[in-house]
């Protein structure tokens, strides 16, 4: 159900009359920080994975934030020059 009510709210942000002006941007944002919470996601997925399934999910964790991490450090140089 979160799925679907977040995607449906981050759609809004493609309808170009609807999504303008910080007031209606900051209110998109909300909204899909209310639906979507890493903390709930994390404890779905260990409760989902077997015990073997577990202790590989703090190495993607991690490599997942490494890759995040480097990915947003280009992305600024990428935009600074373009």
């Amino acid at each position: 159900f979160t799925r679907v009510v977040s995607t449906a709210i981050l759609m809004l942000l493609a309808w170009k009359s609807f999504a303008t002006g910080f007031e209606r941007l900051f209110g998109i944002s909300l909204a899909v920080s209310i639906f979507v919470a890493p903390g709930v996601v994390d404890a779905h997925v260990l409760e989902t994975l077997g015990e073997t399934s577990k202790k590989m999910y703090g190495r993607l964790r991690l490599w997942t934030a490494v890759s995040w991490g480097a990915g947003s450090f280009a992305m600024g140089i990428v935009s600074d020059k373009f």
